[in-house]
Parts: C-alpha cells; structure tokens; sequence
C-alpha cells in the first residue's frame, strides 16, 4: 500500500477540517518516514532481490516502525508533536491517532506476510493482496476516490493556482494507486530511501501550499 495510504488522509480531513490536510499526509506516512531513516542507519532491513522485477518484490523487516505493537507508541508520538505547535482537542487527537493507525491496517491487506506483531523476526502476517496486482490497484484507487470526494465537501478554492495544485497532488497520487506498485524497484536501499522520503515531502508540501492558498484566499 502506497497512495492508499493517502485515502485516509484526505477523508479525515473531512472529519476535521481544522487539521491542515499536509498534517493527516504527514500523519497516514509517519511511520514509513521514520523506517526509511532506521534503514538508512541500519536500525531496520530491507533487501532488494536481483531478479527483482517491481517494488513489492522488496523484502522488508521493519519491527520497530512497522510492528503492530508500536503502532499505539507511533500514534501518540504524533499527536505529541502536533500537540507543541496547536493546542489538541480529544477529537483532534483521535483523528491524528487514527491517521497513524490506518497505516499499519492498510498494509496489513495488501503486504506479503512481513508485518511483525512484535519485535520477533517469526511472528511476521499479512493478507498479501500484493499478489493481486489488478486487485490491490483497484482497492487504491476506489480508497483515494473516496478519499478526495469526502475532502472535496469541506474544501473551500479561494483562487485557480489553490485549484490547480489540489487537482494535481490527487492525479500524481492516481497514478500512483494505479502503477506504483509495479514499477522498477530501485537497483540500491539508498536509492529506495531517497525516493521514499521524496515522495513524503513532495505531496504534503504540494497539500501544504495549496492549502494555505485556500486559507489566504477565502472571505
């Protein structure tokens, strides 16, 4: 699950508008922001066969970010952070705890049985949808249409620059859904890691800005 992931974003927005949509990006990817950098340090793996043919052929172990029992520890790390910036409401702090929560949900469907329930290398699960790849584009893209049909009922276009960015960041994200998942997998980790934490600023600072437009431009 990649785009997908940004699904939940969008409709959470529509749950609670007062949540810039760049924060619940940032929030559905926080974990998988924080495995590229444990990667990088070589605090969790991740393998790239050679006879590899698209992205999901990567083999991953990410315990500490992606393990179900430090999902709760994620999630309010989170709330936390956003906690020193704006003050947080019960019902802020569960939209922010259900955005980073959704993530391991999400690849939980879609993953090949790598998702640890804890930090133990033999208790890995996972539905493995990714071997459905007509299947596992099908459910991204149904998710992100949902996702961005319920944004699209509290956002307000203040002018045709905001527009254009919002509709932009959401047909990157469709392509995404649609194709990402098949690619080239990177020929080096840190290859992977750099495109990862790529695309995790690209697309919240594309909500990011089209957003504060919005906010400048509306009565």
């Amino acid at each position: 699950m990649l785009a997908g992931h940004f699904a939940v974003g969008y409709a959470l927005k529509a749950v609670e508008k007062t949540v810039p949509l760049w924060v619940l990006l940032v929030a559905v990817q926080f974990v998988d922001i924080f495995a590229q950098i444990f990667i990088f340090l070589g605090l969790e793996r991740m393998f790239i066969p050679e006879n590899a043919t698209k992205i999901t052929d990567i083999v991953i172990f990410n315990p500490y970010t992606h393990s179900l029992i430090s999902v709760p520890f994620w999630s309010l790390l989170f709330v936390a952070i956003f906690a020193l910036f704006r003050p947080v409401n019960l019902r802020i702090a569960a939209v922010l705890i259900i955005a980073v929560a959704s993530h391991w949900i999400l690849d939980f469907v879609v993953h090949v049985p790598d998702l640890p329930l804890s930090f133990s290398p033999e208790e890995k699960f996972g539905l493995g949808l990714w071997n459905y790849p007509l299947l596992s584009a099908a459910l991204e893209t149904v998710l992100l249409l949902a996702g961005i049909a319920l944004c699209l009922k509290v956002v307000e276009f203040g002018g045709l620059i905001n527009k254009l960015l919002f509709w932009l960041l959401c047909t990157l994200l469709l392509l995404l859904a649609l194709f990402g998942s098949h690619t080239q997998p990177p020929s080096t980790i840190g290859e992977a890691v750099v495109k990862g934490l790529m695309l995790y600023t690209i697309v919240p600072a594309f909500a990011y800005f089209s957003e504060k437009r919005i906010r400048k431009n509306s009565v």
